[in-house]
C-alpha cells in the first residue's frame, strides 16, 4: 500500500510501477547504496531511504586495533560485520555524513560543529553485490518467495515458482556472482539453515498429516526467528 502511494504521489502509472515492487523488498535495514554517484541508507524493505552527503574528509586504511576494557562485557550482538573490515590498507575513501560495505563513527568539537553532525560512515572503496550481501548477512531469508524467483530471474535463471523459498536460495547460492564474493563458510551456513528448516518443515508436515501449499509463505515469521539464531551464533 505504502508503494501505491508513493507512486501515485509522484505521478507514476501504478499499473507500471506496481512490476518493481519487488525491487525494494532487496534493501534490508542498514544497507549503504550507491545509485550512479548518490548514497543513500536503507530503512528497511520498502520505499524509505536516507540520502547522504560525501564529505571532503576521508578515512585511510584499516581499522586501529581495538582496546581491551576487561570493566566492560561485550553484547551478544556486538561484534564486527560478518564480511570483515570493509577498508585494506592503502585504500582511501571520502567520509559520508550519517551497496558498500561500512562502519559507523562518531566526532565531537569543533569538526562535529563544523559538519553540524557527529556521526560519520566509513564506507569500502569497492561496491558489493546486493545479492551477495543478502546471502553473506542470510538476509536472503527475508525476502517473499515471489521476490526470490524475481532474482533468479534477474540472472537468467530458469526455475519453478512453485518451489519452496529453500529450493530457490540453494539456486541463488549457485550464481557466480555469490560464489565469487560470499565466502564458502558463509554460503555453507546458508544451506545449513535451508536444511533445518526443511526439516522442521517436514516434522511439521507429517505431524499435520496434510500438505499446505502455503505453508512455505506462513512460515515467513519462523525464517525471522531462525535467521535471528543464525546472527546471534556469528
Amino acid at each position: 500500500m505504502r508503494g501505491l502511494l508513493l507512486a501515485e504521489s509522484q505521478g507514476s502509472d501504478v499499473q507500471a510501477a506496481a512490476d518493481s515492487f519487488w525491487v525494494p523488498l532487496l534493501c534490508q535495514r542498514g544497507m549503504l547504496i550507491r545509485v550512479q554517484s548518490k548514497f543513500y541508507l536503507s530503512l528497511g524493505p520498502t520505499p524509505a531511504v536516507l540520502p547522504l552527503e560525501e564529505i571532503e574528509l576521508s578515512f585511510r586504511g584499516t581499522l586501529p586495533l581495538e582496546d581491551v576494557d576487561e570493566k566492560l562485557v561485550r553484547r551478544e550482538n556486538d561484534r564486527p560485520d560478518l564480511l570483515g573490515d570493509c577498508l585494506l590498507d592503502g585504500e582511501c575513501v571520502k567520509a559520508l555524513v550519517q551497496c558498500h560495505r561500512y562502519t559507523i563513527h562518531t566526532c565531537g568539537g569543533a569538526l562535529a560543529q563544523k559538519l553540524s553532525c557527529c556521526c560519520l560512515l566509513r564506507r569500502s572503496a569497492k561496491p558489493f553485490p546486493l545479492v551477495a550481501v543478502l546471502m553473506q548477512r542470510a538476509d536472503i531469508f527475508k525476502l517473499t518467495s515471489d521476490c526470490l524467483s524475481r532474482v533468479l530471474t534477474a540472472y537468467n535463471v530458469r526455475f519453478r515458482k512453485n518451489g519452496t523459498k529453500t529450493s530457490k536460495i540453494r539456486e541463488i547460492a549457485k550464481l557466480g556472482i555469490v560464489e565469487q564474493h560470499v565466502s564458502k563458510k558463509s554460503i555453507e551456513k546458508v544451506l545449513k539453515m535451508c536444511e533445518e528448516l526443511d526439516e522442521r518443515r517436514r516434522k511439521k508436515a507429517s505431524s499435520s498429516n496434510e500438505d499446505d501449499p502455503d505453508a512455505d509463505e506462513e512460515d515467513d515469521d519462523a525464517d525471522e526467528a531462525k535467521l535471528k539464531l543464525y546472527k546471534s551464533r556469528g
